[in-house]
């Protein structure tokens, strides 16, 4: 059986912060099992556990909230529509009008919650 996200971040320590201001996974909202349930693929699943123990194990400093910033963008709909939509696209040649109008969304997204800077 394979560990899930929880138990592959306390395998590879991190769920123990350096010091008592840093936080631990155990703080952060974890996402992850629902995946499935929200209709993405395995592979998906497979690669956002991957990148976020890489994450985690390269920059502890950032990735806590980080991760709450994802799990925040997939609590609302039209955004985990739209990494939805991210997870559905691959395989499409590179050439598919359906690439150009996902980049346009995504970027569309990602101004209107971060802003232009």
């Amino acid at each position: 059986m394979e560990p899930n996200f929880a138990t592959t971040v306390q395998l590879t320590g991190l769920t123990h912060p350096r010091s008592s201001t840093e936080p631990s996974v155990a703080d952060c909202p974890c996402w992850y099992p629902q995946l499935a349930r929200w209709g993405f693929t395995h592979a998906w699943a497979d690669l956002q556990r991957d990148l976020w123990i890489l994450a985690f194990a390269t920059h502890p400093d950032h990735a806590f909230t980080l991760f709450r910033d994802q799990a925040e963008m997939l609590a609302n709909s039209a955004l985990r529509q739209l990494f939805l939509a991210y997870d559905q696209a691959r395989g499409l040649d590179a050439d598919d009008p359906r690439v150009d109008d996902l980049g346009d969304r995504v970027v569309g997204a990602t101004l209107e919650r971060y802003g232009p800077d």
